[in-house]
This record gives structure tokens, sequence and C-alpha cells, in this order.
């Protein structure tokens, strides 16, 4: 009884261990942020209040495209996001905020169907291919940013976040 309550303990600390450093991983590649000049950035979508208004996760993203775009870092946005349960549509609204800080609507391309992750990086390889863009940035939160660089590379070489 005693070898199996020391083998459950070592097995238990293991798991504790093992998830601390992929915190670990995910907090230090997430907070390292990449910004050079890129053809175009997508942010990722987050949730949108029923009166249209972005969350402060989303607001936060939003912001800092519309700081870097100021910066002419990227010439373009694509705003990425589905329709919430509620019925609103994320992107559609990513839009509308834009378009209230000053970016051009013809700056602002739309990804209705991105509502998670992997289907804005499909989306966004096919809109890459389409239009001709070779560098993307990917605007989010850092606690997703490994997961959307991951994904990426899987789909496309030249995105960063």
């Amino acid at each position: 009884m005693r070898k199996l309550l020391r083998w459950l303990t070592v097995f238990v600390l293991s798991l504790i261990a093992l998830w601390l450093i992929a915190a670990l991983i995910l907090i230090i590649n997430g907070l390292k942020e990449r910004v050079e000049p890129a053809d175009v950035a997508v942010v990722l979508g987050n949730e949108v209040y029923l009166n249209g208004e972005p969350s402060p996760q989303l607001e936060a993203r939003l912001d800092r495209a519309v700081e870097l775009f100021r910066q002419h870092l990227f010439p373009q946005i694509v705003v990425s996001g589905g329709i919430e349960t509620n019925g609103t549509d994320e992107s559609l609204a990513m839009r509308q905020y834009l378009m209230r800080q000053g970016v051009p609507a013809e700056a602002i391309f739309l990804d209705p169907r991105g509502s998670d992750t992997m289907d804005t990086a499909e989306d966004t390889v096919a809109l890459m291919n389409q239009q001709g863009w070779k560098r993307i940035m990917i605007i989010s939160q850092f606690f997703i940013c490994l997961v959307a660089s991951w994904l990426s590379k899987k789909r496309a070489s030249n995105m960063f976040w």
C-alpha cells in the first residue's frame, strides 16, 4: 500500500510539474511580440456584446491593430470572427469599431467564418493566396498567440504575432 501511495504521489507531482512547464512556455512565448512590417494584420475575434460593442479583450486587440496600422506596419486588416450565440456578428462589429477609429473601410477584410483559430488560419491562407500577401501579423492576447502561431505555421510560413 505504501508503494502505491508513493507511486501515486510521484505521478501527481509529475503531472503538476508538466502542467507548470507548459504554462510557463505558453506565457514566455505569448509575451514575446514581433512587430515587423507585414502585408496584412489578422485580428482574432472575441466576444461582442448585444449592443455591438467589443468586449475589453477584443477592444484591446482592435486598439493594437489601429496603433500598428497608424504606424504603417501593414496597409490592410482582416477581422476574423464568427456569429455569437446571441446573433451578433463579430467580424462586422470589429469592422465598425475599426472604422470609428479612422481605419478606411477598403483597408478592412471580413472573415465571418472565423469561429475558431483553425477556421481563421484556413481562411487567412485562402486570402493570402487570393490577395498575394506574403507576410501576415496575427493580433491577439498572449494566451492564444502560441496556438495561433502553431496553426499558422502549419498552413503558411510567413505569419507571426
